[in-house]
């Protein structure tokens, strides 16, 4: 068989692949009960102080924030917004160890605000927080996150609408799972301190980002190092590019077919359309058919 004659039929059976691809009957379901578990979870959540103080909202992360999830939406990430009075103060060092990291010096923020009263409570949990030199620890600051949900859990009786609740950390992330006869999910609550655009390293126009206190393996209890996150950049790449999800999400699903490929994560596809944005430098480009643009990032 010729190549002439392979394209038309191999962009004939991803077009009706594609028809099928991020449908579910379930999902609306599920979705629904997210957003009601989502809700009473932060309204106990901001009950607490400094908690509530600092926060300042959240964002729907991972392949549902993006609508590239190819089966029920059993997996929900969202980045809840922490944001500190002047922020602005907070300096931003790179940390040269570790490339995309960075350190967050507080020196100067808490200069401004330790002697004002209306900031008493924020300053006396950033005491427990910093290192020696202002920085801010990785792992105290996510034990106290830690003990947010764990209170908000047990005021809930570990239970919301008929569904058992438990909770684990992973990563930066505050698991909870949600399980019933008809239903099982997991929700990831991610911290992630909004910082603003002067205020990153790379020298580039990300917008505003998040420092996520991610935890490194190996790496000594009082390390400072903070993983940097620039999901708002990712979804100006993405826009307006309109054959891109289609793909994205045919790969995916590719890789879910696959037992040997189960350990290729969805981010790392993900990236690689990202790389092509770049490349490309056109939106013309995913005007292309769908087996032009597969095979091209494959």
């Amino acid at each position: 068989m010729s190549a002439a004659t392979l394209k038309p039929n191999l962009e004939s059976i991803l077009m009706d692949i594609n028809q099928y691809i991020n449908i579910d009957q379930h999902r609306e379901i599920y979705a629904n009960h997210f957003e009601k578990l989502k809700i009473a979870i932060f309204t106990r959540l901001r009950s607490a102080e400094p908690f509530g103080y600092l926060f300042n909202g959240y964002q729907l992360g991972g392949s549902y924030g993006d609508n590239l999830k190819v089966t029920i939406p059993n997996e929900f990430d969202l980045v809840f917004h922490i944001r500190f009075p002047k922020n602005e103060l907070i300096i931003v060092k790179k940390d040269h160890e570790i490339p995309g990291n960075v350190h967050l010096d507080f020196t100067k923020l808490l200069e401004k605000i330790q002697h004002k009263k209306e900031h008493e409570t924020t300053c006396i949990y950033l005491r427990k927080w910093l290192n020696a030199d202002n920085c801010l620890i990785v792992k105290k600051f996510q034990s106290y996150f830690q003990s947010c949900f764990t209170k908000a859990l047990e005021d809930m009786d570990w239970h919301f609408e008929n569904t058992q609740l438990r909770y684990h950390r992973a990563g930066p992330a505050h698991t909870i799972k949600v399980n019933s006869l008809n239903m099982q999910y997991s929700v990831d609550f991610v911290p992630g301190i909004l910082m603003d655009q002067e205020q990153s390293v790379t020298g580039t126009n990300v917008g505003q980002w998040e420092a996520i206190p991610k935890p490194i393996k190996g790496a000594p209890k009082r390390h400072t190092s903070f993983h940097t996150s620039f999901y708002r950049q990712e979804q100006k790449l993405i826009s307006g590019c309109n054959n891109l999800k289609n793909c994205l999400r045919m790969m995916k699903l590719f890789r879910d077919a696959h037992s040997n490929m189960s350990c290729m994560k969805s981010y790392f596809i993900k990236t690689l359309f990202l790389w092509k944005v770049r490349e490309t430098q056109s939106k013309d480009y995913w005007n292309n058919s769908l087996s032009i643009i597969i095979l091209d990032v494959s």
